[in-house]
């Protein structure tokens, strides 16, 4: 009985498959995100409407970026890892709910106040800019997913908190638009390597 468990046993772990890489598939879906993000900033979508619909997928994403960071940072890559975390703070919790309020306050009448979410962005951008020196011998493709986040969510933070608003407020959409299509690119490079498809993302900036 003992040695046929074993043999069991062995059988299990031997037929466990490598695990696969979650990164392209949630640079697409970052993504998806991104292009309704630059929508509104260039004034479409300005309802209640879309911002509870927004608000509601933001915190839906809070989870998913929240996950694929935890499973990033499990297998050691701190960078990626550690940047869906952030955005799942920033773009998913502060931006999910901010977006709910901004639809409920309407409804209810009741003055809204962004400066929560707009510190948030803030804070988020900046770390993502303090990231850059860790990828400028990257790809041009994976540079620019962090140069545009970086950019665009900061220049929100300081839109929300009132400062230069319209501008800055297209500025970020831009920028998260730059990042999202970058991100989509080198998601959709990554997935095809894996079946020994190489497409170019961009020889680095820096050397």
């Amino acid at each position: 009985m003992d040695e046929n468990s074993k043999k069991i046993m062995n059988v299990s772990v031997n037929g466990i498959l490598n695990p696969g890489d979650v990164g392209p598939g949630m640079s697409v879906a970052y993504a998806c995100l991104c292009v309704p993000i630059w929508a509104n900033a260039m004034g479409f979508g300005n309802t209640e409407g879309f911002a509870l619909t927004m608000g509601v997928v933001q915190l839906g994403y809070f989870v998913l970026y929240l996950v694929c960071g935890m499973n990033l940072l499990k297998c050691g890559n701190t960078l990626s890892g550690g940047g869906y975390v952030i955005f799942s703070a920033a773009f998913g919790l502060f931006g999910g709910l901010g977006n709910i309020g901004t639809a409920v306050s309407a409804l209810k009448g009741i003055p809204y106040d962004g400066m929560p979410c707009a510190v948030a962005f803030l804070v988020a951008g900046i770390y993502m800019l303090f990231m850059l020196p860790c990828v400028k011998n990257s790809s041009k493709g994976d540079f620019l997913v962090f140069f545009g986040a970086g950019v665009g969510v900061t220049a929100f933070g300081f839109a929300g908190l009132g400062v230069l608003a319209p501008a800055l407020d297209m500025v970020g959409g831009f920028g998260v638009l730059v990042s999202g299509l970058s991100a989509f690119w080198c998601g959709v490079a990554g997935f095809l390597k894996n079946f020994g498809v190489n497409i170019p993302c961009g020889t680095p900036f820096f050397k």
